[in-house]
């Protein structure tokens, strides 16, 4: 089954909304009720107000397990301001967890960070990013395999071939 023309679907829990997906055109599979989406916009609603969205070329929602992966031109903005662009966005349901995967490139007001995956957890605003971490700020710059953050890069935990230098530049 298809449909055309800027179709919606979310998924709610305790009456607020987790996730919305809109896309141009969403293809239904009968059998198990997966779906496949050309250019897609999504939202991830965060438990204190913020907003990510996310727009791509291409998604798929696995609706057993109502997991999400966009790939195409992955573009993301939230709310508070990030920007991240990546090749893969995937949503893991199960653990809450929004993963940007593939040549990862985030900025915050002040910071720019590159890695090959960062795992973002909405509901505690930690983010974990592993492979090839860079990370430039005004004052400091930073590289190593794993970064482990709770508040925009202001404070973190660098670890495996860790590299600091203080008076970094963006």
């Amino acid at each position: 089954m298809t449909y055309e023309g800027g179709t919606t679907i979310s998924e709610e829990r305790d009456g607020k909304t987790i996730w919305e997906l809109t896309a141009d055109k969403i293809t239904v599979t009968l059998e198990n009720q997966n779906a496949e989406f050309r250019n897609v916009t999504a939202k991830f609603y965060q438990d204190d107000g913020n907003m990510i969205q996310a727009t791509a070329q291409n998604g798929s929602l696995h609706r057993e397990q109502k997991n999400i992966y966009l790939d195409g031109k992955v573009a993301i903005e939230s709310s508070d301001g990030k920007r991240i662009t990546c090749e893969e966005l995937q949503w893991n349901n199960e653990e809450h967890l929004l993963s940007a995967i593939g040549d990862v490139n985030l900025e915050t007001e002040d910071s720019k960070l590159t890695a090959d995956r960062v795992d973002f957890d909405p509901s505690s605003n930690n983010a974990i990013a592993t492979g090839r971490v860079k990370l430039n700020r005004e004052d400091i710059k930073a590289s190593g395999d794993r970064l482990e953050t709770s508040n925009d890069f202001k404070k973190f935990l660098l670890t495996g071939n860790a590299h600091v230098i203080k008076g970094g530049s963006n």
